[in-house]
């Protein structure tokens, strides 16, 4: 399972890659990659070195910050949030649920990747090498052409470094903790 699955998204970043190579690096591109791929969120979190638990506090404190300049990069006025006092962090499922149904949701999590490093909020909290992964000319996995074999590696590496960054991942599902099982 664990094995299919990161051949799935490093087949989702090889279609990415491909795209940006014929088309450019677009916000459209990102935009179509979330609404039409399951793994779209997690294959962009992926390429740009950003962990998904990272992703989920920048959205929890966009829902309770004020900043005009960070909210309207996110479009959070459209967000149309049920109870906004009620703020805690949302799961997986609410946030790709919202990708889905609601595009400025969607158009605001591009422009946090494209333009975040811009919005002196972020300056403020995030710190630098968070910061830089915000800008579209850091997408170092758009750019990399690795050997076949090494690809594999690179692309398992990248994966599990994504998801030992997240909250969310059951310990169970880790390499590390499945060999220790298997041994």
């Amino acid at each position: 399972m664990y094995e299919g699955y990161i051949n799935g998204l490093s087949q989702t970043l090889l279609l990415l890659k491909n795209e940006i190579s014929i088309n450019g690096l677009r916000k459209e591109v990102f935009e179509d990659l979330l609404l039409n791929k399951p793994d779209g969120l997690k294959a962009i979190l992926i390429l740009t070195g950003f962990s998904n638990e990272s992703l989920m506090c920048i959205i929890t404190i966009a829902r309770i910050v004020e900043d005009k300049a960070f909210t309207d990069l996110l479009n959070k006025s459209e967000w149309n949030e049920e109870d906004s006092n009620d703020v805690k962090e949302w799961s997986e499922t609410k946030i790709q649920g919202l990708i889905k149904s609601n595009e400025f949701f969607r158009k605001g999590l591009v422009n946090l990747f494209f333009e975040g490093g811009t919005i002196h909020f972020l300056q403020k909290i995030l710190p630098l090498f968070e910061l830089k992964k915000r800008c579209s000319d850091n997408f170092s996995g758009a750019r990399y052409k690795p050997h076949r074999k090494i690809r594999h590696t690179v692309f398992q590496t990248m994966f599990s470094m994504f998801l030992c960054g997240s909250t969310q991942n059951l310990s169970e599902y880790q390499k590390q903790h499945c060999v220790i099982k298997i041994g």
